[in-house]
């Protein structure tokens, strides 16, 4: 995965080795869902966008 936040890479091409704690379904080969945290407190996500490559 890569990730960019306000234009600026924090995370490139990282391969997430195993489903985290927060992951509602067990691993697998099928694609899930990404869950956006936002730790109880007033968080507003724009521009999100996710490319399945």
């Amino acid at each position: 995965m890569t990730v960019l936040h306000n234009g600026v890479v924090v995370h490139d091409n990282v391969e997430q080795p195993h489903a985290t704690t927060s992951s509602l379904l067990l691993e697998g080969p099928e694609p899930g869902p990404v869950n956006l945290q936002d730790h109880n407190s007033e968080v507003r996500y724009r521009n999100v966008w996710f490319v399945e490559r």
